[in-house]
């Protein structure tokens, strides 16, 4: 998963002085409790998850804003579903705003906001995280087409053939 390694998230937060870095550090305890799979990493010069076999993260914080905390889902950085279609996953909060179907942002201004919204919040990420899972998962194997054209030969094997099963031998051999 591309991003700087997780020995770098040690170093990007010693360094960090984000007003809300206490609220940041919560945010995190929340992801990684909601679900220990996700893989931490630093890009976009911020805390980002992914599925460990992914190409791409899913979650980002974004500290742009330093009277808010923005945890951004969405379905790595390449655009995904237009604006018109269904979002993800089914999930509404007051602190949640769907700028697209496939993206999806929680935005905290405080302890209080983040502690008030903790339960709905890790209900959102594990169906989040899910729907990633199921969206990165192979396609079921499909059943083989039906043949067309000539009949399938039988299954049995076939017994030894009579003078009538054998085929004739060419003409110029029979006049011998």
């Amino acid at each position: 998963m591309p991003g700087q390694p997780a020995a770098d998230v040690a170093a990007f937060l010693a360094a960090c002085r984000h007003p809300l870095r206490a609220e940041l550090d919560a945010l995190r305890t929340i992801v990684a409790k909601a679900d220990p799979r996700l893989v931490e990493a630093i890009k976009w010069n911020a805390p980002s998850w992914g599925l460990p076999d992914a190409d791409d993260h899913c979650m980002t914080v974004n500290l742009g804003n330093k009277a808010t905390l923005r945890l951004v889902l969405h379905r790595g950085a390449a655009k995904g579903a237009g604006a018109d279609a269904a979002p993800f996953v089914d999930f509404d909060a007051t602190w949640l705003h769907w700028p697209a179907a496939d993206r999806a942002v929680a935005t905290f201004a405080s302890m209080a906001e983040l502690d008030a919204a903790r339960p709905a919040l890790v209900q959102l990420l594990k169906l989040w995280t899910a729907a990633m899972r199921a969206a990165a998962a192979p396609p079921a194997a499909k059943p083989p087409a039906p043949r067309t054209g000539a009949p399938a030969a039988p299954s049995t094997p076939a017994t030894s053939a009579t003078a009538a099963d054998r085929p004739s031998k060419p003409a110029s051999r029979r006049a011998r």
